[in-house]
């Protein structure tokens, strides 16, 4: 299946969000950073203290990497932002 991605190594988290890496079968790695006010509003982190996004991205994981595989092929570079209208049209806000 030529869409497939599969998660990588492990998140790294910074104040500003946390950044994953995903691997397509045909492109290779992309990385991905999930904006902390994601994480914040609609996984739960209370602050941007790395420890709490890194928990609400670890408690969103399979949504996160959801989005990141329906945007995945419409932006490409070094770093693939996900920011809260990435999550809109899916359902919470």
């Amino acid at each position: 299946m030529p869409h497939r991605l599969a998660a990588g190594a492990t998140p790294l988290a910074t104040k500003s969000g946390v950044r994953f890496t995903l691997f397509h079968e045909t492109r290779g790695p992309q990385v991905f950073e999930v904006d902390a006010q994601v994480l914040r509003t609609r996984f739960g982190a209370p602050d941007d203290r790395v420890d709490h996004l890194l928990t609400a991205y670890l408690a969103g994981q399979a949504e996160i990497h959801d989005v990141a595989t329906t945007v995945a092929a419409g932006r490409q570079g070094p770093v693939t932002r996900l920011g809260p209208e990435d999550f809109v049209c899916r359902g919470k806000s």
